[in-house]
């Protein structure tokens, strides 16, 4: 007896890859806190921000301000896996809905060369988070952060259900 394959449509494969997407950026996140924690016990210096890496409020810089959301910049540093940098970002969503936050896919550049964008938030309704976004030192053909110039992407707040909803999008850029 001959098993048939069922065929899966064009959107259903992107859903799919999407929620992979989160997933991965989930799974980043969970790593990226169990090592923080792991080097703070063990007397290293924790590779994710603490509320004293972000700068007071009156010192941060506001990237993004509407209606449906606030982006203030936080910190770059060094941390992830080697050859990384993490740029944090606090976003205030202002919406009625609960978000993640990401880079929309393949606009984020550094030093004018396109990365592919690892990290980002999940944001309940109107509540702020710290977004962490990867940055690949090799994508942006740089060899440390001291050579990062600017940086510049879309942030996408989207809801995830049965289809994956934009609920607004920010241009942010940001000059080092």
């Amino acid at each position: 007896m001959k098993k048939e394959q069922k065929k899966v449509g064009c959107g259903t494969r992107a859903a799919i890859l999407i929620v992979l997407l989160i997933a991965a950026i989930a799974c980043f996140a969970v790593l990226g806190s169990y090592l923080s924690g792991r080097d703070a016990k063990m007397g290293g210096d924790a590779s994710a921000p603490t509320s004293s890496d972000v700068p007071a409020e009156e010192e941060k810089a506001v990237l993004y301000d509407g209606a449906d959301m606030t982006v203030t910049f936080g910190s770059l540093e060094d941390g992830g896996p080697a050859g990384m940098g993490i740029l944090s970002l606090i976003v205030e969503n202002k919406t009625d809905k609960d978000v993640n936050l990401v880079a929309e896919q393949g606009t984020l550049v550094v030093n004018g060369y396109n990365i592919d964008s690892l990290g980002g938030a999940e944001i309940q309704a109107g509540n702020k988070a710290v977004a962490q976004i990867m940055l690949s030192f090799k994508q942006a053909n740089i060899s440390n952060l001291d050579e990062i110039k600017t940086v510049s992407m879309n942030l996408e707040m989207i809801t995830l259900g049965a289809t994956v909803d934009v609920v607004a999008a920010a241009p942010v850029s940001l000059e080092f």
